[in-house]
């Protein structure tokens, strides 16, 4: 027995989904749904411009115009905004609500609460200064050796202090069936290399106010350290040299190098890069990495 398949098109099925959906509703409703939810929405766009000459003016033209770059922020886009109603808006309600609410022990909620208050309880904050932060200081101020750099490095990158090497885990970019353990490049306060090395006036004066930065942040820790602005531009600007620029690390082919972790020894033959990493909790027998030059070079750098 022959069985008879009916084949409709995107269009058609699409056409008898929609009418499906609007059946039964008044024509005052249907206008109302028509207005909220928009199929396209034209008021970005600026016609003054044709696309195929300026497609950017066209398409965004209206939207940049009337949405500037607020004060606060270098770049702006849809999703800073979505980015503000959902961190000073949705958030901060749900802050508010949790803050209001008795909270039983050991509950999220009461951990939201107790740690929002403490944030915010700038006297206590002011009367602390540094003291929670005084066994990572002891532990900085008594290196003495490359080891004991590397190790300290590792256990600092728990708590989110950064070093020249970032450790994440993420899907295999050639076997997304599994997870791995991705070594990267980091270090630099001033986010890529192009800052370190641009010789035009806004790259000049990037550098200049960083370094009054440092030494201002330097002073309001209470370090009687001389020019540590300078020093630490210095060594950064020496790190970025051996780092690959922003257009090399969209090469995925030049950026995947999955190694043994045992190779790291090889490559750079006076740091223990296991013990940064053990450091850390981390153990395993293979990682990409970025570039394989990078910690030979680490290995004179440091």
């Amino acid at each position: 027995m022959k069985r008879l398949f009916t084949v409709i098109s995107v269009p058609t099925a699409a056409l008898v989904i929609g009418a499906a959906f609007f059946a039964g509703k008044s024509p005052e409703k249907l206008k109302n749904l028509m207005s909220i939810i928009p199929a396209f929405d034209t008021t970005s766009l600026d016609k003054a411009f044709r696309p195929q000459d300026d497609f950017d003016s066209y398409a965004n033209g209206n939207w940049k115009r009337n949405n500037p770059i607020p004060s606060t922020e270098s770049t702006w886009g849809a999703f800073g905004i979505i980015d503000k109603e959902n961190s000073e808006v949705k958030l901060k309600g749900i802050i508010d609500n949790t803050l209001k609410s008795k909270n039983k022990v050991g509950t999220d909620e009461q951990k939201i609460a107790d740690m929002y208050k403490s944030f915010m309880d700038t006297v206590t904050i002011e009367k602390l200064g540094l003291s929670p932060l005084q066994t990572y200081i002891d532990k900085i101020n008594n290196i003495k050796t490359l080891p004991e750099w590397v190790n300290t490095a590792g256990e600092l990158q728990r708590i989110g202090v950064s070093s020249v090497l970032g450790i994440y885990v993420d899907a295999d970019d050639r076997n997304s069936k599994m997870n791995a353990v991705k070594w990267v490049q980091t270090g630099l306060s001033l986010g890529e290399k192009s800052f370190y090395s641009g010789k035009d006036a806004r790259m000049t004066m990037i550098r200049e106010e960083f370094v009054k930065h440092v030494n201002n942040v330097m002073g309001l820790a209470g370090k009687n350290l001389t020019d540590a602005g300078n020093m630490i531009l210095d060594f950064e600007t020496e790190l970025a040299k051996i780092q690959l620029s922003n257009v090399e690390m969209r090469d995925p082919i030049k950026t995947y190098n999955k190694i043994a972790t045992s190779e790291l020894k090889t490559l750079s033959k006076d740091i223990n890069w296991a013990s940064f990493a053990s450091a850390q909790g981390i153990v395993t027998d293979t990682i990409i990495v970025h570039d394989k030059n990078y910690y030979t070079e680490l290995n004179s750098l440091l």
